[in-house]
């Protein structure tokens, strides 16, 4: 992949780490979320309402 892109192999391991982590904090708030009972779960179907799909 390096030498196809003409990039550095820590490029590369840099942008896999940062897609990585980001994945991972993004995955946190959505299990804190969905431990909170005061966070409020929506259906499906109010869901397209509000969107108006």
């Amino acid at each position: 992949m390096a030498k196809s892109t003409e990039r550095s192999r820590s490029f590369h391991i840099q942008q896999a780490l940062k897609s990585y982590l980001k994945e991972q904090a993004d995955l946190q708030i959505a299990l804190d979320r969905f431990k909170d009972s005061t966070d409020p779960v929506v259906s499906m179907k109010d869901m397209k309402k509000s969107l108006d799909v």
